[in-house]
């Protein structure tokens, strides 16, 4: 029996082995043949007992392509150092549900491209410091059902790239901080079913930075710690019913923005604050069943709450006071008291009212938006409008204004008339029409008095022949 089995296992060259049956023992006396290239399934009715299947008396050495083994529902009672050498490719090791009441701290050495370890369903009642060392790349680590009652300082520092870990139903009484040192990729972590009586839930996310889900049910905690903790924005799922917490302060649930379920059934919550909740704008669920719940204006708050919340509450919330309340509806109980009235809809005047409101804001908006942009066209225009153009008009109109005064005094003296002309040049404009060659004989004849002036055309001349010819037209005559 003994050298068959041992002609069974060195003959294995499957990547995987499954031994599950109530008992891990040698081939019987059938004898039956079981294929080497393949997997490996043999029934309970193909084995007799052996109590140290997992000693260095029984190892996997010759498994070197072994990637997935399973004895989990064996009788399985020790398991000693050396049980797991050679099998370095192991990525999943299931040993749960057996009889396994110790480890030593090298048993999983051998082993560091696991990524799957199950001890769950045994014997264990303490870890060894340094079990789970070496372990880089494990990702799932389950423990629960033990009877394990506290944890060595920093188990878990070696266990990186951890995102799974069960600590359920076990006997722990405290969570040292310590406790999840290096777990910054952990996303789900089970504590339910202990005996913890105390936790800063708050003070592990800067330990656990990316933990989506924690589940503390069924454990002794009666308060949580008032300490204003760091915001935990990783944290979506919080599950603390079945404990004594009797209550809870807004500051806690201020640093939990993006929690989307909470569970505080079957807790000792009597009342709570009217802004318990009002910081949690993700919240989806929220299970509130099976406290005492004391039926009085103190609950009014929280009963508008929860007449506004668009998630699931669970329902069955009971009043566990006053006597004549006891055992009715909490949210029934304060509207039929008229301790609570649930809020009305908004009538149809009320939004008409609004909707109009809108409008006139809405277009004094538009009104004033308009003058800025119309301010700031004038603005852009004027800013680029050339300077040469500003400065030739300003000297256009300042030569008119000098010609006019020169005009004036020249019919005092004479003398200054010929300077100023000489200095701001006269300007003028004749366009005229001929209709026959006389006219053009008759109208140039100048008869200037003297040699000095400027015009070269004598005004008196025009002003005689002017009003014989309507062809003519002067532009500009203003400086003669």
């Amino acid at each position: 029996c003994l050298l068959l089995r041992r002609q069974i296992i060195r003959g294995l060259s499957s990547v995987g082995v499954i031994l599950t049956s109530s008992v891990l023992l040698a081939i019987s006396s059938s004898r039956e043949h079981c294929s080497y290239s393949h997997l490996l399934l043999c029934s309970s009715s193909t084995f007799c007992q052996l109590s140290f299947i997992l000693s260095s008396f029984i190892c996997f050495s010759r498994l070197r392509r072994l990637t997935w083994l399973y004895i989990d529902h064996n009788f399985v009672q020790t398991v000693s150092p050396g049980a797991f050498s050679g099998v370095h490719r192991l990525r999943e090791l299931i040993l749960g549900s057996n009889r396994i009441g110790d480890l030593d701290a090298s048993t999983f050495q051998p082993l560091p491209n696991i990524r799957n370890l199950d001890l769950s369903y045994n014997r264990l009642e303490h870890l060894a410091p340094g079990l789970f060392s070496g372990l880089r790349k494990l990702q799932s680590l389950q423990l629960r059902a033990n009877a394990i009652r506290s944890l060595p300082n920093r188990p878990f520092r070696d266990c990186r790239a951890l995102e799974f870990l069960d600590l359920g139903y076990n006997r722990l009484r405290a969570l040292p901080r310590t406790s999840f040192t290096g777990l910054k990729h952990l996303t789900e972590l089970h504590v339910e079913r202990n005996r913890v009586v105390r936790v800063d839930v708050i003070r592990l996310g800067p330990r656990l930075p990316n933990l989506r889900a924690l589940y503390l049910k069924l454990n002794r905690i009666d308060m949580l710690s008032h300490i204003p903790p760091p915001r935990w924005t990783s944290l979506q799922v919080l599950d603390l019913s079945g404990n004594g917490i009797q209550q809870l302060k807004p500051e806690i649930m201020e640093r939990l923005p993006n929690l989307e379920e909470l569970k505080l059934d079957s807790n000792k919550l009597e009342v709570l604050e009217p802004d318990a909740f009002m910081s949690l704008s993700s919240l989806v669920f929220l299970s509130l069943t099976g406290n005492p719940w004391a039926c009085d204006e103190r609950l009014c708050g929280l009963a508008a709450w929860l007449h506004s919340f668009k998630g699931h509450h669970g329902g069955g919330m009971l009043c566990a006071g006053p006597e004549q309340l006891a055992g009715d509806n909490v949210l029934e109980a304060l509207e039929s008291h008229n301790l609570f009235s649930s809020p009305s809809p908004p009538s149809p005047e009320h939004d008409l009212e609004q909707m109009s409101l809108q409008k006139v804001v809405a277009g004094c908006a538009a009104l004033i938006l308009s003058v800025l942009v119309i301010l700031l066209v004038v603005f852009i225009s004027w800013r680029r409008y050339p300077a040469s153009v500003r400065h030739l008009q300003a000297a256009t109109s300042g030569g008119k204004r000098h010609g006019f005064g020169g005009s004036r005094e020249a019919a005092g003296t004479g003398v200054q008339t010929t300077s100023q002309a000489a200095i701001i040049p006269l300007e003028y404009y004749v366009d005229y029409k001929t209709t026959n060659a006389d006219f053009e004989a008759n109208i140039w004849q100048p008869r200037c008095e003297s040699h000095h002036e400027l015009i070269p055309i004598c005004h008196q001349s025009i002003a005689q022949t002017l009003p014989q010819y309507n062809n003519f037209v002067m532009k500009d005559w203003t400086n003669i």
